[in-house]
């Protein structure tokens, strides 16, 4: 009668691999050792040169604070994840200080973000309080609720149709 232990199709029995995966490593070695000795013919102007002094003007210029405050302000108002409504951008020679309020802490670092990638700006004060964080639900500070936008779609939609009668219900319930 054969014994428990000699069963191969046993998981807990069959022989374990402790080479945790050098195979694999072996392989891409020799993949890489190949392409070491065979690389890509590329011709050499393929890739255009680019020098080193991006960024480096003519002696003496700084740019001026209006053309910063703008490029800013452009900037905050075009991103797609920033409400730069209540943001309030003053530029000093070449320091940005964003104030006012965001909604949340990601608003407040891609603000500051993005004036620090403005050209011409030296440092950046980020002012900027958070209506909705952490800290503000704890300590009950809570912005003034808005009054969602209703979503408006094709009547012919399902989808439009379902949020239509959801917001007659709203409504409806509200009235009440």
């Amino acid at each position: 009668m054969p014994d428990r232990s000699d069963n191969s199709r046993d998981p807990d029995r069959r022989p374990r691999d402790y080479n945790y995966g050098a195979d694999d490593v072996r392989w891409s070695e020799m993949w890489w050792e190949y392409a070491r000795q065979y690389p890509p013919r590329i011709p050499r102007d393929y890739y255009p040169r680019r020098g080193n002094y991006v960024g480096l003007g003519p002696k003496g210029y700084q740019r001026s604070d209006e053309r910063i405050h703008e490029e800013v302000s452009d900037r905050l108002t075009t991103h797609p994840d920033v409400d730069a409504s209540d943001i309030e951008v003053r530029v000093a020679n070449g320091v940005v200080t964003l104030a006012g309020t965001v909604e949340d802490r990601h608003q407040k670092r891609i603000a500051e973000f993005i004036a620090e990638d403005v050209v011409g700006v030296d440092d950046v004060n980020n002012e900027l309080k958070v209506r909705r964080g952490f800290w503000a639900s704890l300590s009950g500070e809570h912005a003034v609720r808005q009054e969602p936008v209703p979503d408006v779609g094709a009547p012919s939609t399902t989808g439009s149709r379902i949020n239509t009668a959801r917001g007659a219900a709203r409504r409806d319930e509200e009235a009440r």
